[in-house]
């Protein structure tokens, strides 16, 4: 993904609903929908606990991918088909 909106959530929310807030400020703001989602390997398995999943691959309508080199509670959203 070359181009996206970094989101920042450091609220006690579950990191789904972290997640459809990003992706409406994503469609808000671009006017499409987004698809893929970067988040911190901490958030990640968050996320994971709240799925009952070893390794979540979709959340809220999105692609999602763990990365070291995003922050915590910063997340890198955006078009990854394009």
């Amino acid at each position: 993904m070359d181009f996206g909106l970094l989101w920042f959530d450091d609220g006690k929310r579950p990191v789904q609903e972290k997640l459809r807030g990003a992706a409406e400020a994503y469609q808000a703001r671009f006017r499409r929908k987004p698809d893929t989602v970067y988040v911190h390997t901490s958030d990640y398995a968050q996320l994971a606990r709240e799925l009952g999943q070893e390794r979540p691959r979709r959340a809220a309508g999105l692609s999602v991918v763990a990365c070291i080199n995003i922050l915590p509670c910063y997340f890198w959203i955006g078009r990854d088909e394009e």
